[in-house]
């Protein structure tokens, strides 16, 4: 359990200085922009609704393309972790004759699992597409969160 926590603390809270500016740039400007649009549809108050409206949107996609970025790494890292784990388990009770795995139709699996995760991956692929605002923010900060390297290790 220990190895989860430090997995996520250090996925999200030990950042490099680059990611550490990117992020403040992108709170500053979701802060910034959301209070010029609310000023500005509280006030009736018109010009700079174009500017406000765009930092609000490029921030709120940054914001959630890092977010998003560094909870799939760790997804996938754990994922990983728990197939390899599994499949080694599983070898090594074969080789013990405890169980008796069916090696020829575990390319009927493979197959079975690369077309549910292509579907899946299509399905997330429409809510990039639709729901994050502003692509290019967007696709910046899933790409740092992407690269974000937590530690597995407390030292």
């Amino acid at each position: 359990m220990k190895f989860l926590q430090t997995l996520f603390r250090t996925g999200f809270t030990e950042l490099s200085l680059t990611k550490k500016w990117l992020l403040r740039l992108a709170l500053s400007g979701l802060v910034v922009g959301g209070a010029f649009q609310a000023w500005s549809l509280w006030g009736d108050a018109a010009g700079g609704e174009g500017y406000s409206l765009t930092a609000f949107r490029s921030g709120l996609g940054f914001v959630a393309g890092f977010l998003i970025g560094v909870a799939a790494r760790i997804f996938f890292k754990v994922t990983a972790l728990v197939g390899l784990g599994l499949a080694v388990l599983g070898y090594g009770l074969q080789k013990l004759g405890v169980i008796d795995l069916p090696w020829d139709s575990l390319g009927d699996v493979v197959h079975a699992f690369g077309s549910a995760v292509q579907h899946n991956t299509d399905r997330f692929q429409d809510f990039l597409t639709s729901y994050l605002p502003a692509g290019l923010t967007s696709f910046l900060g899933l790409g740092s969160g992407v690269t974000q390297k937590p530690r597995f290790d407390e030292d």
